[in-house]
This record gives C-alpha cells, sequence and structure tokens, in this order.
C-alpha cells in the first residue's frame, strides 16, 4: 500500500472516531494524555542524578509493537515498504541478521528531532537497532537533534554529514566506533560527547565542524583517523590521551584557533603539522617519540618541553617552527632527525645532551639565530647539511668522537670565523664548508685523507690553508673562489687536484704542486690572474682543459716530459706568459693538445728546450708523428728540421710562424697533413728543402706546394 494514501486513510478514520474519543476520554486533562506522554511526563521528576537532567542525557529505550493489521502502540507509525524495510515515524530501518540498521529517513515527511527505537517486535521477530548506516542522515539540513538508543554500537560513515541544524548529539556508551566523516559539515554542532566505549574516530568524522569549541577524547580511543578534525576552526585546545596508538594524517589541519595541546600517547605522528596558532605544547611522560613532522611548520610555537622518556625526535620534527627560540633536547634522546630543526628561524640556543650518537642532515639548516652549538663527544657522525645555512654561528667545536664531516655539514655559515677539526676525522665532505665567507683560516690534521668537492669553495676570507701529506684528493670546486687565499702547498701525498679545484683564487700568488700529482683536473687553476709561475713535476701525465685559463699573471711555464695530453684552452688567456720550456723536442711531439689555446707557445711565442731557447729547431729520428698544435704560434723559430721517421703531422702543427725561412723534410714521401698545419705562417717566402729525388712530388702535393721554392737538399 503507498504510504502517503495509508497516511490519509488514517486521517479520515480518526475524523470519523473523533466524537467517540471524546466521549470516551471525558473532560479530565490528567486522562486525556497520551500513554506515552503520560510515561514521559511522569518520568520528568527534579531529581539532579536523573540522566536526563544531566549535559548528556541517556536515551530511554523505546519499543515499538506492531500488532497482525500493522499498528504499532504507543502512537507510532509503522509503514512497511517490503518484509525487511519499514518507515518508523519517518525513519526508515533496515532489517538484517536479526538486528535492524537505521539507513535513511523520509524526505517528504521528516522535519527536527530524530528519535531512534530502541526494539522493533514484528511478524514474530524481536529486532535491535544496533546501527546507524553510512549516509543515512546525510545532508539532512531540517535535522535538529537526535536520540541514539544504548542498543547502537555503530554511527556509519557520513551518517550526519552536512546536518548543519544539528547543534548537539549524545552517543551512548554502547558506540564502539564513529565512522569515516559521520558528522563532517556539521557546521551547527558546538559540543559533543563521545564516550568511554567508543575506541576510534574515523577519517574526516568532525571535520569542517566550525562551531565544535573543545571535545574531550575518552582514553578508550586508539586511534584517529586522517583529517578527523580537519577545519573545526572553533576548536581552541584539544587532549589526547595516551591510550590514543596512532592518528591520521592533517587530524587537525586548518584548525586555526587551536593554541594549546596536550598529548601523552607513545609515539606523535605528523598531527599538528601547518597549525600555526599552537603557541603550547605539553607532551606527557608516556610520549616515547616525537614522529615526522609532528609540529612542522608550527610557526607560533614559541618554547618545547621535550620530557626524559622521548628517545628519537623524528625527520621534519620542528622544522619551520619559526617563533622557537630554545630547546633543550634530554638525555634519553639518541638521535635528531633530518631536518628535525631545519627553519627554525628564531633558535638561540640548542643543548645536545651526550646520549645523541648522530645529528641528521640539515638537522639545523637554516636556524640563521643559532650562535653557538656545542657537540658532545658521543656524536659520531654529522649529517649533510646538518648547520647549513647557520649565519648567526661564530664557532664551533666538533668532538674527537666524529669521524666524518658530510656534504654541507657547515655550508653558507657565513659569521663562521673559527673552526677545529679534531684528529679523529678522515674525510671533509662536499660543501662541508662552502660559502663560509668569515672563515679566515682552517687547520686540516694529519687524520684527513680526503677534501671532498666544494669543500671549501666560496670561502672569500680564507687567507691560509694547511694541506697534510696525509690528503691522497682535492676535490672539484675544492677551493673555488677562495680570493683570498695568497699561496698553497699541496704535498706529495695527493694524486689528483680536482676540476675546478682553485679556481678563481685571484690572491694565490704561488703554488707548489707534490710530486705525486698525476693530473692537473680541468679548469684547476682558472681565473688565478695573480699567479704568477708554477711548477708541474714529472709525475703529471694530462693537464686538463682551461687549467691555467685566465692566468694572466703567469710569466713562464715548465711542461715535464711525463704530461702526454693538454685539454683545450689549458692556457687560454695567459697574456703574461712569455716563456714556455719543455724537456725536450720529442716530449712535446708527443704531446695531444686540444686546441691552440692549449699551448702554452700561443703566448710565449718562444721555445725553451732545458733552458735553450731555441731558434732552429731540431726533430729527433724517434719521432715519428707530430701531434695536433705541437708547435702552434712558435713564432721565434726561424727553421725546422723533420726527419725522416715523421710519417704524420696533425691539426694545425705550425701555424702562425711569422719569421720562419727554412723547413728541412728528410721524408722521401711527404707526410700526410691536415690541409692546414701552417696556416698563417710566411711560407709563401720560405724555402723548403727536401730529397732531391722527391722535388716534384712536394711541388705537386698540397700544402707543401705553397712553399715560396722548394730545393733539393745538398
Amino acid at each position: 500500500m503507498n504510504r502517503k494514501f495509508f497516511v490519509s486513510l488514517l486521517s479520515i478514520i480518526l475524523l470519523a472516531m473523533l466524537p467517540l474519543v471524546f466521549t470516551a476520554c471525558g473532560d479530565d486533562d490528567e486522562e486525556n494524555v497520551a500513554p506515552q506522554e503520560q510515561e514521559n511526563k511522569d518520568d520528568k521528576t527534579d531529581n539532579p542524578d536523573d540522566p536526563e537532567n544531566q549535559d548528556t542525557p541517556e536515551v530511554k529505550d523505546v519499543i515499538v509493537e506492531v500488532d497482525e493489521e500493522g499498528k504499532a502502540n504507543d502512537g507510532h507509525h509503522f509503514t512497511k515498504i517490503d518484509a525487511s524495510n519499514f518507515y518508523i515515524d519517518d525513519i526508515k530501518y533496515t532489517a538484517s541478521q536479526g538486528n535492524l540498521i537505521v539507513t535513511g529517513y523520509d524526505q517528504a515527511y521528516f522535519n527536527g528531532e530524530a528519535n531512534i527505537i530502541t526494539t522493533l517486535k514484528y511478524d514474530g521477530r524481536t529486532m535491535n537497532v544496533t546501527e546507524i548506516s553510512a549516509d543515512a542522515f546525510k545532508n539532512c539540513t531540517v535535522l535538529t537533534s537526535i536520540a541514539i538508543p544504548n542498543s547502537v554500537t555503530k554511527i556509519g560513515g557520513y551518517a550526519f554529514a552536512g546536518c548543519s541544524g544539528l547543534t548537539s548529539i549524545n552517543i551512548p556508551n554502547s558506540v564502539t566506533s564513529i565512522g569515516s566523516g559521520a558528522f563532517s559539515g556539521c557546521t551547527g554542532l558546538t559540543s559533543i560527547n563521545i564516550p568511554n566505549s567508543v575506541t576510534s574516530i574515523g577519517s574526516y568524522a568532525f571535520s569542517g565542524c566550525t562551531g565544535l569549541t573543545s571535545i574531550n577524547i575518552p582514553n578508550s580511543v586508539t586511534s584517529i583517523g586522517s583529517y578527523a578534525f580537519s577545519g573545526c576552526s572553533g576548536l581552541t585546545s584539544i587532549n589526547i590521551p595516551n591510550s590514543v596508538t596512532s592518528i591520521g594524517s592533517n587530524a587537525f589541519q586548518y584548525c586555526s584557533k587551536l593554541s594549546s595541546i596536550v598529548v601523552d600517547c607513545s609515539t606523535l605522528g605528523s598531527w599538528f603539522s601547518g597549525l600555526t596558532s599552537i603557541r603550547e605544547v605539553t607532551i606527557g611522560s608516556n610520549v616515547t617519540s616525537i614522529g615526522s613532522s609532528a609540529f612542522e611548520n608550527c610557526t607560533g610555537l614559541t618554547s618545547i618541553n621535550i620530557p626524559n622518556s622521548v628517545t628519537n625526535i623524528g625527520d621534519y620534527a620542528f622544522s619551520g617552527c619559526s617563533s622557537l627560540t630554545s630547546v633543550t633536547i634530554p638525555n634519553s634522546v639518541t638521535e635528531i632527525g633530518r631536518r628535525a630543526f631545519s627553519g627554525c628561524t628564531g633558535l638561540t640556543s640548542v643543548t645536545i645532551p651526550s646520549s645523541v650518537t648522530s645529528i641528521g642532515s640539515h638537522a639545523f639548516s637554516g636556524c640563521s639565530s643559532l650562535t653557538s652549538i656545542n657537540i658532545p663527544n658521543s656524536v659520531t657522525s654529522i649529517g649533510s647539511s646538518a648547520f647549513s645555512g647557520c649565519s648567526g654561528l661564530t664557532s664551533i667545536n666538533i668532538p674527537n668522537s666524529v669521524t666524518s664531516i658530510s656534504s654541507s655539514a657547515f655550508s653558507v655559515c657565513t659569521g663562521l670565523t673559527s673552526i677545529n677539526i679534531p684528529n679523529s676525522v678522515t674525510s671533509i665532505g662536499e660543501a662541508a664548508f662552502a660559502y663560509c665567507s668569515g672563515l679566515t683560516s682552517i687547520t686540516i690534521p694529519n687524520s684527513v685523507t680526503k677534501i671532498g668537492d666544494n669543500a671549501f669553495t666560496g670561502c672569500t676570507g680564507l687567507t691560509s690553508i694547511n694541506i697534510p701529506n696525509s690528503v691522497t684528493s682535492i676535490g672539484s670546486y675544492a677551493f673555488n673562489g677562495c680570493s683570498s687565499l695568497t699561496s698553497v702547498t699541496i704535498p706529495n701525498s695527493v694524486t689528483s687536484i680536482g676540476d675546478k679545484a682553485f679556481y678563481n683564487c685571484r690572491g694565490l700568488t704561488s703554488v707548489s704542486i707534490g710530486n705525486s700529482v698525476t693530473s692537473i683536473g680541468s679548469n684547476a687553476f682558472s681565473g688565478c690572474s695573480g699567479l704568477t709561475s708554477i711548477n708541474i713535476p714529472n709525475s703529471v701525465t694530462s693537464i686538463g682543459s682551461s687549467a691555467f685559463s685566465g692566468c694572466s699573471g703567469l710569466t713562464s711555464v715548465t711542461i715535464p716530459s711525463s704530461v702526454t695530453s693538454i685539454g683545450s684552452h689549458a692556457f687560454s688567456g695567459c697574456s703574461g706568459l712569455t716563456k714556455a720550456e719543455f724537456a725536450s723536442v720529442e716530449s712535446l711531439c708527443k704531446i695531444s693538445f686540444g686546441d691552440y689555446y692549449a699551448n702554452p707557445l700561443y703566448y710565449a711565442h718562444h721555445l725553451y728546450i732545458n733552458g735553450e731557447e731555441i731558434k732552429d729547431l731540431v726533430i729527433p729520428n724517434s719521432v715519428t708523428n707530430i701531434g695536433d698544435y705541437a708547435f702552434f704560434g712558435c713564432s721565434g723559430l726561424t727553421s725546422i728540421t723533420i726527419p725522416n721517421s715523421v710519417t704524420s703531422i696533425d691539426d694545425n702543427a705550425f701555424d702562425y710562424y711569422s719569421g720562419l725561412t727554412d723547413i728541412y723534410c728528410y721524408a722521401t714521401t711527404p707526410p700526410s697533413v691536415y690541409t692546414n698545419i701552417f696556416s698563417n705562417s710566411n711560407i709563401s717566402s720560405a724555402t723548403l728543402h727536401v730529397p732531391a729525388a722527391s722535388v716534384d712530388t712536394y711541388k705537386s702535393t698540397y700544402p707543401w706546394s705553397g712553399f715560396g721554392s722548394i730545393v733539393a737538399i745538398e
């Protein structure tokens, strides 16, 4: 039967019976009260202990009995939809496994209060209401109050979501879980009592309840879901009991008025991250770990007391807490996580206890107000960028327990003027002291074997450096831009000088390179305009590209016989270079120059062999090939003798010979050459001397044919 038709029919019947009702009931007001109403009236007393007279009244059991004709007792309206679904007083119930679940309401008739029954007796069945299903009253804006009986154990997801007219609700002690989004968007809700029976509060359970000012979470709760109280902009304080073992991410996101927190569960997660309103946090003695991002970006937090129960401070735990001025880490803590206090720009002092063994990467990076730090002897490792950007730090004492200084550990500590590196340290990591512009001197102990890439790059105030015999390698950019550095001695223990190791050290006037160095990296001394001389030891086999480019003050250079390759632009811009000396002509011939700028002769113009300037060059019989740019720019030469052993001459080998008058080539067959080996050389006015039998061959072979005259060797 259609429910609306049934209601209309019932109204007609009641109107027809109205005179009979008046006759039967008489005029006695007390007797005219409906049985259920009379029962309710009788129950109302002035007893203060009565649950109905308390702030969180207990909901009385409501038992509805339906007879064979479908009529309910006590004035309740019952409508059967099908064998499992019913309407009772405009609220929909569904039978399931012997129980009833509240599954919805009649949108056409429902308005105001929702009184949920406890038990339905119908069709030989007795069914208790145990659950309010997901979405049951979702977006029911006309709902103002609801009475939930003690038989209910579960409130489903989004059951009351968007019920903006709901101002208060009593959750009975029978409920064990509050589903995801159960009360989300209930903007009119100002208070709620969560009973001790509840063990879990689902994700988004109270999100967007902007009218909620306080909430009491009982000791029974073990988990609070993600975003559970997100957007509760009226919430000012919260107490989280020690029973809680997990809180989902962003549980209190956008709680813009939340200024006070009491928390005492074992592990703190990223629950309060980004809450700028938090001023005070009380951490209970049950807390053993402050988890990752626990208070990240809580910019209003001014102080924190970490109890002795805490053993670990997680990654990003207090990162970005810009108002935090001081922190004392208790003796119980053994590890300070990655970026734990990074960006705490207001932090002026930190006490690190002797229990701490490691300081994580970026742990205090960007703490620009930090003026001093004491690192205890228990610390064995300082993480990468641990104190990077601590511009207020003026001095640092590194204990003997530390064995390595990680990359960028103290980079951009612009106020740092001195530092003590203990004998326990074996390596200085990449950019460890990069851009410490206030650092004037540093002593590297004998224990250090490696100076990492960029270790002291940008230390513009550094005037001297002592590199001990223990160091075997100097990394790329190690002293890049140390413009105040005037001299450096590289010990015999060093085997390689990295790319740009001393790049733009403009104040550097002298460099001593040890006998163990085998390679000089690209741009190693590029831009060292104050450098006037350089000693390259016999151990060096390669000089990298642009290794000495821009060394405009360099006046002479000696290339040992061990060198087999010189990279492009190795001596580019060495405008003051007047003397280039080689151990032998043979060693010069075998060098592979990257381009003409690599050859020091490009600037010196004069060739020196063992201290003697050579004008008449005789290439020995042991040479079979003359390398790229081998004699490029050697304008001081007037004659060259090429033996019969030479079979090939590489690119630009004899370019820019303005003073050349004679070449003697004893090869019967013209050596194979690139077409431009005599480019910009005045060969049209020079004489080529070749074997008599080969004169005609040379005359017909380019570029030899370009000589002014080709004659037989006498």
